[in-house]
């Protein structure tokens, strides 16, 4: 799975806290992240103290600012350092030398999946959305953005069904078909409940409603085809 160099070196700049971080100083970076990740899913940005996640971390908070500068800086390192573990499940919606329409159905099934794949994003997007927008005009993540393919969704599914299905829409229904796939991945974000799928796997589900997406464009390309 082709996933950009600069992507991932973007990214782990990012979950570095933009810094390079030497062997002694790098498995308590790694530590604090992974904790602050807990804590903030848990309590959201606003509800979640320094004092505690240097506390949960087992660091002074001395030692937590010395890493994280603020906790906004934490939140950014987090976010990268989810996006990272998960690339390769994000990634086949992003591979170029896929099909479109295959890369379509991945980009559909991972935003089902977001509640998986980053806990951390989908607690922002739901209870905290304004952050995120904040979040998305700092120089650190406009970086990793230029080099993230699917950075703005709406154009790039759009990119995707020119490539996949180069005449069967006009632009008024590529714009319907981007909103419902926007909707999908904002619902993606409430999956997390086990009641909101009424109990079934997540992956199933959301393999299952990628396919019928997928299946319903084809078939309404089909029918713009026949005179």
């Amino acid at each position: 799975m082709k996933v950009s160099d600069d992507l991932v070196k973007a990214l782990k700049a990012l979950a570095g806290g933009g810094e390079p971080m030497g062997p002694r100083r790098a498995p308590t970076w790694n530590r604090i992240v992974s904790i602050a990740t807990k804590v903030l899913v848990t309590q959201g940005f606003q509800g979640a103290s320094m004092e505690e996640i240097a506390a949960a971390a087992e660091v002074s908070r001395a030692t937590l600012y010395n890493y994280a500068p603020s906790k906004e800086q934490l939140l950014l390192s987090a976010l990268a350092q989810e996006t990272l573990s998960h690339l390769d499940r994000l990634a086949p919606g992003l591979d170029e030398t896929r099909p479109a329409k295959d890369r379509l159905f991945e980009m559909v099934k991972s935003g089902l999946m977001l509640s998986e794949y980053l806990p951390l994003m989908t607690r922002l997007l739901l209870h905290e959305p304004q952050r995120l927008e904040e979040l998305a005009r700092q120089p650190a993540m406009l970086s990793v953005m230029s080099q993230f393919p699917g950075a703005d969704k709406g154009a790039y599914a759009r990119s995707l069904l020119v490539e996949a299905f180069p005449s069967s829409f006009d632009d008024d229904e590529r714009s319907e078909i981007v909103a419902v796939i926007r909707a999908l991945g904002r619902m993606g974000a409430t999956l997390a409940d086990p009641s909101a799928r009424f109990g079934e796997p997540l992956e199933a589900l959301a393999t299952q409603l990628a396919l019928t997406f997928v299946a319903g464009l084809q078939q309404r390309a089909d029918e713009w085809a026949t005179p």
